[in-house]
């Protein structure tokens, strides 16, 4: 990152999920897009954290890691969050998607706004469905999203101002969470 040549990846910060599940007393919660495994730390003390990651490459290393460090509470998925709900009954979503085109995935990139739109409604498909399922924690850049269809019951501005996703700072990233 220091040498400007690989930027990395949007940063979820574990204690904004220990946040998130602290405060809804979340006991099984289902993150649809969990990236690199950070999210799951934050996430140790509830019942159960279903892991979901397209990336096989990336779901590999999350089982690896979860095997080293002994964590037992979680479940890991490798599949596509625009068609896969986990079985599992889940109180709480929490979920940092990708950002449009902005990143580069292993997993290709959505090549329209039209796609990354659809794939974003889908995610609130999911959390409005599952009749288990009662609070949605996002963060997402405030330019990717249309809140005013969805209507948070918190939004936090999350101050990042080192992150390559916000260097113009003219879209900040947000905690968006909803709650039924």
């Amino acid at each position: 990152k220091i040498s400007g040549i690989y930027y990395g990846y949007s940063h979820f910060h574990p204690l904004i999920v220990k946040y998130v599940c602290e405060k809804y007393n979340a006991k099984i919660c289902y993150d649809p897009c969990g990236g690199w495994g950070h999210h799951i730390l934050g996430a140790l003390n509830i019942d159960k954290y279903i892991y979901n990651d397209l990336s096989t490459h990336t779901y590999n290393n999350v089982l690896t890691m979860c095997n080293d460090l002994n964590i037992n509470n979680v479940v890991c998925y490798n599949n596509d969050c625009s068609t896969f709900v986990p079985e599992e009954n889940f109180d709480t979503m929490i979920s940092c998607p990708p950002y449009y085109n902005i990143e580069e995935y292993e997993c290709g990139i959505f090549d329209t706004i039209d796609k990354y739109n659809k794939f974003i409604d889908n995610l609130f498909t999911v959390f409005n469905n599952k009749k288990s399922c009662n609070v949605f924690a996002l963060i997402i850049r405030e330019d990717l999203i249309d809140i005013e269809k969805h209507v948070p019951i918190e939004v936090y501005e999350l101050h990042q101002p080192s992150s390559h996703l916000i260097k113009e700072k003219k879209n900040k990233e947000k905690l968006y969470i909803l709650k039924k």
